[in-house]
């Protein structure tokens, strides 16, 4: 019975492709009771198994003690249920006693040492088995807890499955498996992780993780429901370092091939960028590479080819994914060689690492990709300069080369080809933090490094232990360049100057000595920050590098967001030790953009309007300031103003000489003219609230000079509600936040009037609705001689944010749909939905819900994942009287902006239908029963 159970789970082995395998892999769920029933029968004497039926093991050319080994670690993955990290053996040898018949003991008393731990021979047999079968291992020191491990995965216990998924310190079997340049790395179990990662995160859903997971080899075996719940459970730590999740795109191999340096990146979980055609295209640095090609059975998206960079001239490359009508779905930054890291190790075949203490083979030579700073006992003859000379490559270096290095200070280094080298567990759990009452560029923040034994104690808070004295930086490195004070480190706490590039990357090398040998810990330090509310951070990135801080000027210009990519930071710690208050939502009045992180550089595609809040469900503002941290102003092609000289400055040279201005001036008239360009700059009347720049009936640019217009007067004119409207005027000034003020009297004012506004535009609506719908639903402004088009698309978000702040009666509502349908404006009303639902859900009348049904396709797509809570509530609120809460108010706008909004629109209009039909069922209850 034993050769035939061990010849099966050798033949499923050998139909494995990878270069290295785990027993998990093998999928042996239909053979676990015949393994677990089979191995107390194992009796081997004198090295030879007492099985005389098959003799199949020599023709395979395995020996018995081979054998042995693979068995017993097949068995022990059938253990994951059963056994735990800290007890390991203990649970194997538990679950051994219950195999055993009749108090037989023969396994245990053979091949474990004290009833706990595997003997001399057992630990052999694993290894001869290791090396026969290409399995997964680690170099253990005594026991081979770390190799046993590597052939399950994690186990069925995932007491700290939050941290593991959130700080660098994961567990070692999860860092092997995880680690692309170690050759413990699973294809498999990475993809697993990295759902479980953008499910702890919210990048996916409940419903989309578990489908994956469930088809995944390492993960399928699990209770899905308590797996997906313990990677959600809030972290308690303030002080954990985060682990970015992997980018789609990672960096292959790196060679040398005919003397030209060759990077090649390829790509995977594809998924979580929610694409939906079948291909896209990927440019590198503005020039089509290859194309994103999904899978028809499997839906997967695979690049038809990877991408080769060759000869570089820059240390990293700008990536894009684009639809098949050129718009960027995605965009990232691709680091080829990280100066933070200094090193990067890659041999003949491409692999790479950045581990200086892995041990290479003696048989290949290799390369270095080396930040110039450090020097070498290597020829001249065989070192080449890369970007700008920041880098050199360094080129047949073998065993004999005796490479070694040095950083000019204390960092002495050399290559690793005799021994494998484990670093101490305790190095993976180090943290480096830092706290302040407030962040400030004008005071240093003093950097702390300390073992942290929350992921190993039983108390999940911060338990920070002093590093032990003997132990020694000997180099630092960070974005701002190398700490070469290291004498001036104390106690491991070190003052670090603030800059904008610090807060916004965090990564830190740090080199650390133990003993004679010298390991690396990439960390990103963990800023907190002790303000009473976070406090938020914006600042732009240009092209060129260069970083604006937005602390003073609110006000940016589309041209500044098209050109710039912004980033948020928040460093307080509820949004440290909670990661689910992370993801943020970029939220304006025309379009939302899920799955924004803070912390992080994004690219805004869509221009916004009227004023934009960058927000969840809450504005994020300046809580120490009470200041809305953005506003973007639409002004086209205008680049400056000068009030003093009347002269407008252009920014785009690429316009016909001579354009249509339209002004509005003090006395709310309107005027149009034909006026010529001089230098990229015209002349502007005096006495103007604002103007427009007009090309061909087409906006292009705008100005407002002054912004506190008489709300009577434009909201009695349909042509200068027309003006304001394509001019994109800041109607947002009305309803956001008042600009903070430390008098309290000028503060209760600024909040008074603004309130008085609010009333005024709603009175003013109310009275004259029909003059607001029109300026706003029709599709030109007719002045003078001119026509000048509308677009209603950038509209309807400030026609639902005004309208949906209004309170009407059941009169009043019907005369709004009465004048929607006379002027057949059912097709604008229904992309502002939750205004129209409201409404309808006043007059509630079946022959209007279907007029405004008939406006949607018949056939609409269910998505994949109908997000049911967010449907519940959308129909709660809307369904309900008036009084929102504006937090809900804001995630109940999602309906008018997400891709699948037609869905929830037509849902909730055929929720209406069901109310009034329930409601005519119990009038007519009521009529039999009287």
């Amino acid at each position: 019975m034993f050769q035939k159970t061990i010849v099966k789970i050798i033949k499923r082995l050998e139909n494995l492709t990878q270069i290295k395998k785990s027993i998990i892999e093998l999928d042996i769920d239909d053979i676990r009771d015949e393994i677990q029933e089979t191995l107390y029968k194992i009796d081997f004497t004198q090295d030879t198994i007492e099985d005389s039926d098959i003799n199949e093991l020599k023709e395979l050319n395995v020996t018995e003690k081979q054998a042995l080994g693979l068995f017993f670690l097949t068995f022990a993955t059938t253990l994951r249920d059963e056994i735990s990290y800290s007890g390991l053996w203990n649970g194997i040898v538990d679950a051994l006693m219950e195999y055993e018949e009749d108090n037989n003991t023969f396994f245990i008393d053979n091949y474990f040492e004290d009833n706990s731990e595997p003997n001399s021979y057992l630990n052999e047999a694993i290894n001869e088995a290791i090396i026969r079968f290409d399995l997964r291992y680690c170099c253990d020191k005594g026991k081979p807890t770390d190799t046993v491990l590597l052939q399950m995965g994690i186990l069925n216990r995932f007491n700290n499955l939050n941290y593991w998924l959130c700080s660098t310190s994961k567990q070692s079997t999860v860092e092997e498996l995880t680690n692309r340049t170690n050759s413990n790395f699973s294809t498999t179990f990475n993809s697993g992780w990295k759902v479980l990662q953008r499910y702890s995160q919210s990048i996916v859903s409940k419903k989309e993780a578990k489908d994956i997971l469930e088809q995944n080899v390492w993960f399928k075996g699990f209770d899905m429901e308590n797996l997906l719940n313990s990677s959600k459970i809030k972290l308690n730590s303030i002080f954990i370092s985060r682990d970015e999740i992997e980018d789609a795109f990672f960096l292959d191999s790196v060679r040398l091939e005919d003397k030209k340096l060759q990077f090649t990146i390829d790509g995977d979980d594809f998924y979580a960028l929610n694409l939906n055609d079948t291909n896209y295209d990927i440019f590198i640095d503005d020039k089509f590479e290859t194309k994103l090609i999904k899978d028809d059975k499997t839906d997967i998206f695979n690049l038809e080819k990877k991408i080769t960079v060759i000869e570089p001239q820059n240390y990293k490359i700008k990536i894009e994914i684009k639809d098949s009508y050129g718009v960027v779905l995605f965009f990232q930054e691709f680091v080829l060689f990280d100066f933070n890291h200094d090193i990067m190790i890659f041999d003949q075949d491409g692999k790479w690492s950045k581990d200086i203490n892995k041990k290479l083979d003696v048989s290949k030579k290799y390369s270095l990709l080396l930040d110039s700073d450090f020097e070498t006992n290597i020829d001249d003859e065989n070192i080449y300069e890369y970007f700008d000379g920041y880098v050199n490559l360094i080129t047949n270096i073998t065993k004999e080369s005796e490479f070694n290095g040095d950083d000019g200070d204390e960092y002495q280094f050399g290559l690793n080809f005799d021994k494998d080298i484990k670093p101490p567990v305790w190095l993976n759990n180090i943290e480096l933090y830092g706290s302040s009452d407030f962040l400030s560029f004008e005071e240093p923040l003093e950097y702390r490094l300390r073992y942290n034994k929350l992921a190993i104690s039983a108390r999940q808070k911060d338990e920070l232990v002093d590093i032990e004295q003997n132990i020694s930086i000997v180099r630092w490195s960070y974005c701002g360049g190398v700490v070469y004070d290291l004498d001036n480190i104390k106690q491991f706490n070190y003052d670090m100057d603030l800059t904008y590039d610090i807060l916004m990357n965090r990564k830190n090398t740090i080199k650390i000595k133990i003993d004679d040998v010298i390991y690396t810990k990439q960390l990103n330090v963990t800023i907190v920050e002790k303000t009473a509310k976070p406090k938020y951070r914006t600042f732009l990135r240009d092209i060129d590098d260069n970083i604006i801080f937005l602390n003073k000027n609110n006000n940016l210009s589309s041209s500044d967001i098209k050109n710039n990519k912004m980033i948020i930071t928040s460093f307080h710690e509820e949004f440290i030790t909670q990661p689910e208050l992370k993801k943020e939502i970029i939220r304006d009045k025309s379009t939302i953009l899920e799955n924004i992180e803070l912390n992080k550089f994004i690219n805004l595609k869509n221009y916004p309007y009227y004023a934009e809040e960058i927000s969840n469900v809450k504005k994020i503002y300046d809580d120490v300031r009470w200041n809305t941290i953005c506003n973007i102003r639409k002004q086209g092609i205008v680049n400056s103003y000068d009030k003093d000289s009347l002269v407008v400055t252009l920014s785009n040279d690429d316009i016909s000489s001579s354009l249509t201005l339209i002004t509005l001036d003090k006395n709310y008239a309107l005027k149009s003219s034909q006026i010529d360009i001089a230098n990229n700059e015209i002349e502007i009347p005096l006495n103007l609230f604002g103007f427009c720049l007009v090309e061909e009936g087409d906006y292009i640019g705008s100005y407002f000079i002054d912004t506190k217009l008489d709300i009577e007067t434009i909201f009695s004119s349909v042509e200068i509600l027309k003006f304001l409207r394509v001019s994109y005027f800041p109607f947002g000034e009305y309803f956001n936040g008042t600009e903070y003020e430390k008098n309290r009297a000028l503060r209760e004012k600024a909040r008074d009037d603004k309130k008085k506004d609010k009333r005024e535009i709603r009175s003013c609506i109310k009275n004259r609705p029909t003059i607001f719908l029109k300026a706003f639903i029709e599709d030109q402004l007719d002045i003078d001689d001119i026509s000048v088009n509308l677009n209603f698309e950038h509209s309807k978000s400030i026609v639902e944010q005004i309208l949906f702040a209004i309170e009407f009666d059941g009169e009043e509502a019907v005369k709004i749909i009465h004048e929607v349908i006379l002027n057949r404006w059912q097709d604008k009303f229904i992309k502002i939905p939750i205004f129209l639902i409201y409404l309808l859900n006043i007059v509630k009348n079946d022959r209007y819900y279907n007029i405004f049904l008939d406006e949607l396709e018949e056939s609409i797509d269910e998505p994949i994942d109908v997000n049911e809570e967010f449907c519940e509530r959308m129909v709660k609120a809307l369904l309900s009287d008036h009084k929102i809460d504006r937090y809900e108010k804001i995630n109940i706008k999602t309906i008018t902006q997400l891709e699948n909004r037609d869905f929830y629109t037509k849902k909730a209009l055929n929720r209406l239908i069901d109310i009034s039909s329930m409601l005519i069922e119990d009038e007519s209850d009521d009529e039999i029963e009287s």
